[in-house]
């Protein structure tokens, strides 16, 4: 598989993640979004229409949405289906975190676009979304579990993480979220873990 990316895409960052945790072999395309905004020219929307990051290619294939691309991986590499879904009920509770973190959580990576790259995103609801899901955390905890859907990780953990560790770059303190805190030391003590510039130190 290729992976067309950037190294401080939080979203290209989640694919390397499911990539490392699974064991699998990749090839790394960088893509120059910044400076060279090589995202917005024609070869690269081609691959990507709305000239967005992560694409991911596979043979014939081509993903250029980050959580539809976290998803293939995922089937594709694991056998066990220990990161997908083992039932309707997970599949439901995995697809709904997959939707916030395309959606509500995208305020984080907005916030860290504005801080280091001095765009104009809107980050309306950002700290509405960091309080749901550490409610989230802390909830699953009371019921015996460290993990977002599960008594183990998912690739609802994996689309969250990033955007979550990454929190200082985005000007958010985590001082006042215990769970989230412990979540992502609990991720980042996973085998195979590889953390990328700018994510805190669990």
């Amino acid at each position: 598989m290729i992976l067309y990316e950037h190294v401080l895409s939080s979203d290209c960052y989640k694919l390397r993640l499911m990539f490392d945790l699974l064991g699998m072999d990749y090839e790394r395309r960088p893509v120059d979004m910044y400076p060279g905004h090589a995202d917005q020219k024609p070869a690269f929307r081609a691959l990507s229409p709305f000239g967005r990051l992560p694409v991911l290619q596979d043979g014939n294939l081509t993903i250029w949405d980050a959580q539809a691309a976290l998803l293939y991986i995922a089937e594709r590499g694991d056998a066990s289906s220990s990161w997908t879904a083992r039932s309707v009920e997970e599949r439901a509770n995995i697809q709904t975190w997959l939707q916030v973190a395309g959606g509500p959580l995208r305020a984080v990576a907005a916030a860290r676009a504005r801080n280091l790259f001095g765009d104009a995103s809107s980050e309306d609801g950002l700290l509405d979304v960091i309080t749901i899901i550490d409610d989230r955390i802390v909830e699953q905890e009371i019921h015996g579990s460290e993990w977002l859907v599960s008594d183990r990780p998912t690739i609802a953990d994996v689309a969250v993480f990033p955007d979550i560790a990454l929190h200082e770059d985005a000007g958010i303190s985590l001082d006042a979220y215990c769970g989230l805190r412990r979540w992502l030391g609990a991720f980042a003590s996973l085998p195979g873990f590889a953390p990328m510039p700018g994510v805190a130190s669990m």
